[in-house]
């Protein structure tokens, strides 16, 4: 879909309060619906599951690093698919001198995360619940800074962006192509008109992960859905994934997701 481009002071924000920050944490399966009085502003981290979320009433389905920035809205309503959940939730306060039109902060937004985004989540709880005497600054600091990576990410990603995005080829051959086995760095790195070398220097400081770790990551996502949303046997699914031998598939699974394929099964069934 066609965006109409944004003026660059349309990619300012002026942050007045963090007015809360929170982890919240589910074993079991759990549904949420509010409507606010006031506009409000969210920006929200998956840390683990899955849920579906409704932002006036648009509807966005979220898993695993996927961040949900919602500005200006006053209905909300979620809902989980998986029985494990774990996410962080920043609210905050804008200035009203701030522009609505066109706003790229006005706007809802489903971002992929990485792990430098994830430690700033982590680093703003942190500095919420201590309280110390300049948590407001620090706080606000620090959002800003997710924001920075949140907005260099969207637009990196984003379709209407994408005939600037130097790593294009490489991104959309390796989504469609994951699971094969014989994916070189060299044909990535000729498919962007780069040396391996900085190919792979480039892809570090974009995605904070090397392309064999990218690659990793994507057929990791691809079991957790077949875990849970299939009947398929372990063998099965190694074999689906690209993993000639299940054991080595678990051993890789396990060092990604922190625990067995089995494991993960039944805690999400």
């Amino acid at each position: 879909m066609y965006e109409k481009p944004r003026l660059i002071s349309n990619y300012d924000i002026n942050i007045v309060e963090v007015s809360s920050v929170a982890k919240e944490k589910y074993s079991t399966t759990w549904k949420y619906s509010k409507e606010f009085t006031k506009k409000m502003y969210k920006i929200a981290y998956v840390l683990n599951g899955e849920y579906v979320a409704y932002v006036n009433n648009k509807k966005y389905y979220l898993k695993d690093n996927d961040i949900l920035y919602s500005g200006g809205f006053k209905k909300f309503s979620s809902y989980s698919i998986t029985n494990n959940f774990s996410g962080i939730y920043i609210y905050f306060i804008v200035g009203d001198s701030m522009a609505e039109e066109d706003s790229f902060f006005y706007d809802i937004h489903q971002i992929k995360g990485n792990e430098n985004i994830k430690k700033k989540f982590t680093a703003i709880l942190n500095e919420y619940n201590s309280k110390s005497y300049n948590h407001k600054l620090k706080t606000k600091k620090i959002l800003y800074e997710i924001f920075e990576d949140v907005l260099d990410a969207k637009l990196m990603t984003n379709n209407t962006n994408i005939d600037f995005y130097p790593l294009k080829n490489a991104i959309s051959y390796l989504e469609q192509n994951y699971l094969k086995n014989d994916i070189s760095i060299n044909y990535l790195a000729n498919l962007c008109n780069y040396t391996p070398a900085h190919f792979i220097n480039l892809f570090k400081r974009i995605y904070d992960t090397t392309p064999k770790n990218y690659i990793i990551d994507l057929r990791m996502q691809k079991a957790k859905d077949l875990l849970i949303y299939t009947p398929y046997s372990i063998l099965e699914i190694s074999n689906i994934t690209g993993y000639s031998n299940p054991a080595y598939f678990s051993a890789a699974f396990k060092a990604s997701v922190g625990c067995s394929p089995l494991d993960y099964r039944k805690k999400n069934s």
